[in-house]
């Protein structure tokens, strides 16, 4: 495996399993630990030298390893692949050099790389760390890589039989015929090996690990800092400074090479009298071979005289399988899965023989732990009816949990409700004051939190004599922390501090509980004018008219997704307005910026590549879905033609109607090919699709006086030759998803009191004034069950329509990122109820969040919850934004103008 043609991806392979860095055997040429060591002399780091001099001095395998990452990483870039990971850099060099930071952190095990070490695989590591924004590349490579080599004895010894067959001096040969050759072969060599006496492997499987990590430790600080994100390092090209060798590989070419685009024929079945072990290849009955495999010992053999027995008693299966851990018996019928399928669906162990036992973590064992059962299913319901919520960590509530008997039994469903008055914490805005002690009390414990929010939950308890009642929880401060990163233990200590801080408010009524969740921001010709429900047009043309939450990207950056929140006149010039993380990643750092004439633009361009790719195929995907309803009309036309025919007058009349229907559905089709073509003829250039350039972006700055809020902005002046045409103003395209009487019934639940929500008839919902904070505060609506509520709508790029629930109480946010910890106060949205999904996903960030009156509610910047989801979402608001930091940059800035054609 170390020796043969495919060595670099096995050496590759063993090099990115985290518990092995540090071995000294990756200071020699040869790597096999069975082999003969050689010891490399190390070679002194040259002052001024590369950041990864010692590493690549020290470690040769360091350079081998990063060489075939970056072939790889090369062929991914070419074949167009995870564009949601690429496509936050600007350029394949980009790509290069953000690989080579990761790949270095990675090797000096920097945070959080050095988290998940006790993760059971390296497969399992990499997927967990994946999630962080600092390692996604070299994660998603190592992912690609572990998922192809061989993970066991098994799979390593029938590979390594197909590569024999297949030697180039052989021939390649179909895959059937290596499939059966390399059946009878293991046959014979079972057949040879019956009459003699087993030979004792030289280390069993179960050592390897340890023989790795015994071999000492290389004399080169690993745990070194990372590497800072600057001009000078990002300008590292991979020739010089790294020294790797990386080839270009055409995509077509490389794929063809690899032979992953050949189609394999099927294997037709044996016979089942003969070669009874042919289905997995490795006669495992065999003691000494199971003994080998195992991860614990298999009671009856005995390696040392291995060699000379000739018969064992039959393997005890039951003492290797009793020693393991308890793995779960049965998984959840429930998936996390999104109600609009953009979610990625998953599958949580969550039954088994240690259901009621406490949920074990990577950050040790807990008194306090809540139990299994409980941590996942305490707030199901939150992300959906069928959905797990949050995983609870602790909490100090006192209403008991029980646990569904099994999978069959659904859970207990909660919903998430905001928050509106306290007795104590409405007053003085003492609730700002608790949040930051709050906050500081969490960073006392070192805990890593996320947010603090402050909510109540509502579900239904089942009483003895069998009826329901509704209970709504007392308002909680609602903890969020970085996954595996805090057990019931410190929780149950942070508690009591916060408990104690609102003792001395004399605040007795205020519950506490945290659960894991990670924050994230949520990231040509002329435009049409927007159309009503009667345009044929209506369920694809939203994208590309002067609607607000038009889908927007740098034109630099463009896959780099956002969305244009509102306009505002100045002068004679047009404006707009959008958060600046979308036009200004992360990695290019967070100077302000202000246009100089001297200088080049910074432009903006309607649609990403991703997303304008995306707005074809929803045109195509109408086309077909038309199509179909068209097949089938054809068929009701054809047996009421006939019913018609034998004197049926009641055919007659649906026969007139469905040909009425099918005229129309074919008039849309050719008005949406004529569309689709008129897109891609006159859209498809990037540069075509140029709306504007930014001409002002503060620093994000957050703790900005005297609340708080996130300073998250980007102001662009507009193109207006292809707006003013067909331009609307400040108004909001409601869009097709939600019907209109379904929207209006979700504004205003309850049949006792009439709605303050007015649906306008063209769905275009114009905007007249800013939502002040008073009214953040005291919402005029009830819910379904009376409980008042300040709905909100938001339209943006990725989830176009939602409703939300805006909570009266601001909450503390923070997310880590290269620069530090970035910490705000934010206007908190929930979603709307448990059968609604998030108000948010990523790609909605800039858009613009409205209140049921026409008014401009909140910017939206970021949210908290799962992968490419949110459970709440975050926005700056719009009376602060407005009022103290537009305004103060441009003093003759009005959000309702009127323009005139000249």
């Amino acid at each position: 495996m170390m020796e043969g043609p495919n060595r670099r991806m096995y050496m590759t392979a063993l090099f990115l399993n985290p518990l092995h860095l540090g071995s000294n055997l990756f200071a020699r040429k040869n790597v096999n630990p069975l082999a003969t060591m050689i010891s490399i002399p190390s070679m002194p780091a040259r002052a001024g030298s590369a950041p990864d001099a010692n590493l690549r001095a020290t470690l040769p395998l360091y350079e081998v390893s990063g060489a075939y990452l970056g072939e790889l990483l090369v062929h991914e870039m070419n074949a167009n692949r995870a564009q949601d990971i690429f496509g936050r850099l600007a350029t394949g060099e980009e790509i290069m050099e953000e690989f080579r930071i990761q790949y270095i952190n990675y090797v000096r095990q920097v945070p959080p790389f050095d988290r998940f070490l006790d993760s059971p695989t390296p497969l399992e590591y990499w997927k967990k760390i994946s999630q962080h924004y600092e390692t996604q590349i070299v994660a998603f490579l190592a992912i690609k890589l572990y998922l192809v080599v061989p993970n066991s004895m098994a799979k390593e010894q029938t590979v390594s039989n197909f590569t024999k067959l297949n030697a180039p001096n052989r021939g390649q040969q179909k895959a059937s015929t290596l499939v059966q050759m390399t059946q009878i072969w293991q046959h014979a060599q079972r057949e040879e090996n019956q009459g003699g006496c087993p030979i004792a492997p030289t280390v069993c499987f179960r050592d390897m690990s340890d023989l790795i990590k015994s071999s000492g430790k290389v004399p080169v600080n690993l745990r070194g800092t990372s590497i800072p994100r600057q001009v000078e390092v990002a300008r590292t090209t991979v020739g010089s400074n790294l020294d790797f060798v990386v080839h270009d590989f055409a995509s077509d070419t490389w794929d063809q090479d690899s032979g992953f685009n050949k189609i394999i024929e099927p294997v037709e079945g044996g016979a089942t009298d003969a070669f009874k072990v042919e289905a997995n290849g490795i006669n495992l009955g065999e003691p000494l071979l199971l003994d080998l495999l195992s991860d614990e010992p298999v009671p009856g053999v005995n390696m040392a005289s291995s060699g000379s027995a000739k018969k064992r008693s039959p393997p005890v299966v039951s003492g290797a399988e009793g020693s393991r851990k308890k793995e779960c018996i049965a998984q959840s019928k429930i998936f996390l899965s999104s109600s609009n399928g953009s979610e990625p669906s998953k599958r949580i162990k969550i039954w088994g023989k240690d259901d009621d036992s406490s949920d074990g973590t990577s950050v040790g064992s807990s008194i306090h732990a809540v139990p299994k059962l409980e941590a996942y299913l305490y707030y199901f319901g939150i992300r959906g009816r069928r959905h797990l919520g949050p995983k609870l960590i602790y909490r100090t509530s006192k209403d008991v949990f029980t646990s569904p008997s099994g999978p069959e039994q659904d859970a207990r469903i909660m919903r998430l409700l905001p928050v509106y008055t306290h007795n104590k914490l409405s007053q003085d805005n003492l609730w700002g004051t608790i949040r930051n002690e709050v906050v500081k009390l969490l960073d006392m414990r070192e805990i890593q939190l996320t947010s603090v929010d402050l909510v109540r939950f509502r579900w239904e308890k089942q009483k003895a004599d069998g009826h329901s009642e509704m209970v709504i929880s007392p308002v909680t401060i609602w903890i969020g922390v970085v996954p595996d990163s805090l057990n019931g233990d410190v929780a149950f200590e942070s508690s009591t501090d916060i408990l104690q801080l609102l003792e001395k408010h004399t605040i007795h009524d205020i519950e506490v509980a945290y659960r894991e969740s990670e924050t994230k921001l949520l990231v040509g010709p002329e435009l049409f004018a927007p159309v009503d429900d009667l345009n044929p047009l209506k369920d694809v043309i939203d994208p590309v008219t002067t609607a607000l939450s038009l889908p927007i990207a740098g034109l630099n950056t463009p896959q780099v997704q956002g969305t244009l929140g509102f306009y505002f006149r100045a002068g004679e010039s047009l404006y707009g307005v959008t958060a600046r993380h979308v036009l200004f990643p992360e990695a290019q750092g967070n100077d302000p910026y202000t246009y100089n004439s001297s200088g080049p633009k910074r432009e903006v361009v309607l649609m990403g590549n991703g997303a304008f790719v995306h707005f074809l195929a929803s045109i195509k995907a109408r086309i077909g879905t038309l199509n179909n309803t068209i097949t089938f009309l054809g068929k009701r036309i054809v047996t009421y033609t006939k019913q018609a025919e034998a004197g049926d007058a009641q055919a007659a009349s649906k026969l007139a109607a469905t040909q009425s229907d099918m005229d129309q559905k074919i008039a849309t089709i050719e008005d949406l090919k004529m569309f689709f073509v008129k897109m891609r003829k006159e859209w498809s250039e990037l540069n075509n699709r140029v709306i504007g350039y930014v001409v002002w972006a503060p620093p994000i700055s957050v703790h900005t006086p005297p609340h708080n809020y996130t300073k998250d902005v980007c102001v662009i002046k507009l193109d207006e030759r292809k707006l003013l045409p067909n331009f609307k103003g400040n108004v909001v395209d409601l869009g097709p998803e939600i019907e209109p009487g379904t929207f209006m019934s979700r504004m205003y639940p309850r049949d006792d009191a009439q709605s303050e929500f007015d649906y306008p008839g063209n769905r275009l919902f114009e905007l007249t004034d800013i939502l002040s904070a008073a009214k953040i505060r005291k919402p005029s609506s009830q819910d379904q069950n009376g409980d008042p509520v300040r709905y909100v709508i938001k339209r943006g790029s990725t989830t176009l329509t939602t409703i939300g629930c805006m909570n009266g109480f601001e909450s503390h946010q923070r997310r880590y990122s290269p620069f530090g910890n970035i910490e705000s106060v934010e206007a908190a949205i929930y979603p709307y109820d448990n059968d609604s999904g998030p108000f948010s996903r990523s790609g909605d960030s800039g858009a613009l969040i409205v209140g049921s009156l026409a008014e401009l509610g909140a910017l939206l910047t970021s949210g908290t919850g799962p992968t490419n989801s949110t459970d709440i979402t975050y926005g700056t608001p719009m009376h602060w934004l407005w009022d103290e930091v537009i305004k103060l940059q441009f003093p003759e800035a009005n959000l309702h103008f009127v323009i005139t054609d000249n």
